[in-house]
């Protein structure tokens, strides 16, 4: 029995092998045939491609996937405007706000804001997510608050601040003055702004250009060396009697003088004087009287600018 089982063991081994050969002849008759079937003009030295292989259909996930979740808008910081200062001369105003560079009026939009209530919060950005720092009121010295714009973004404008420094002269020179702040597009109305003041350092002239489009110019008292008139770019805060008769305050503030004569601050200001073409004052622009009418009547918020 265990003969016959090798025996036929080793023929069927033979048929197998038979059966596979007859099987890879099919095979290689079939390439044959094919490569007969070649387009004579196809390039010898590129592969033909081969048919693409048919894929099964893709099963999705029976699992259904949750949508993402939106993204949770941030809300508005809390905060109680009754409880933020207002600017002032004497105090520093609140750390953070930004200082603008302005050196042309070209560079302004010539605009002026108003505010739409008694008083308005103030941003050190445009980022009402914090909490604001500052209060501006709609009452500056009797006058109605206005102020020069800066800029405008979707939602907010920046302004110019009315008064204030953010630092004293002894400690930091050149971040008295020129100080901004962002408040919401809501809270003010702008409207264009023609007037402007620019006072020329250099030849000692104060440039006007009056609300009905005039233009006027005069010659001027300015700073000492030791007083400079502060340059950058400041803004009419208030017009209103003084030591010296009439005067027109601006934001802008010595750089050199931290109180003068013991009041705490050293407002710069526009008044009636002597010395035109000299460097006299402790940082005032001087005019002559007749000269003084040019400017006695600019609106509040008109820009001015003090170039070298």
């Amino acid at each position: 029995m265990l003969g016959e089982r090798t025996r036929w063991t080793a023929s069927g081994r033979a048929r197998l092998r038979w059966a596979g050969l007859a099987v890879g002849l099919s095979v290689l008759v079939g390439a044959v045939a094919l490569g007969d079937r070649a387009e004579p003009d196809a390039d010898p030295g590129l592969p033909i491609a081969s048919a693409a292989p048919r894929l099964l259909p893709e099963v999705g996930d029976p699992t259904p996937q949750p949508a993402a979740a939106p993204r949770p808008t941030p809300s508005p910081a809390a905060f109680e405007l009754w409880t933020l200062p207002y600017p002032d001369p004497i105090e520093l105003l609140p750390p953070g706000l930004p200082q603008t560079s302005v050196t042309d009026l070209a560079q302004l939009p010539r605009k002026a804001a108003a505010p739409d209530g008694a008083a308005i919060p103030v941003w050190t950005a445009p980022d009402d997510t914090v909490p604001p720092v500052l209060a501006l009121p709609d009452d500056q010295y009797g006058a109605a608050a206005r102020w020069v714009v800066l800029d405008e973004r979707p939602d907010w404008v920046q302004v110019l601040m009315p008064q204030g420094r953010r630092a004293l002269p002894s400690q930091d020179p050149s971040g008295v003055n020129r100080t901004a702040g962002w408040v919401r597009a809501t809270d003010v109305t702008v409207a264009p702004e023609v007037s402007a003041v620019v006072v020329d350092l250099s030849d000692r002239m104060v440039h006007v250009t009056r609300p009905d489009g005039t233009n006027r110019s005069v010659p001027a008292a300015i700073g000492t060396p030791a007083t400079p008139t502060p340059p950058g770019l400041a803004q009419v805060l208030t017009i209103t009697q003084s030591q010296v008769g009439l005067a027109v305050y601006t934001s802008a503030q010595s750089e050199t003088i931290d109180s003068f004569l013991g009041s705490g601050g050293a407002v710069v200001a526009l008044h009636a004087g002597s010395g035109q073409g000299r460097e006299v004052s402790n940082g005032c622009v001087r005019l002559t009287y007749a000269d003084f009418p040019a400017v006695k009547d600019l609106p509040v918020g008109t820009p001015i600018l003090v170039v070298p």
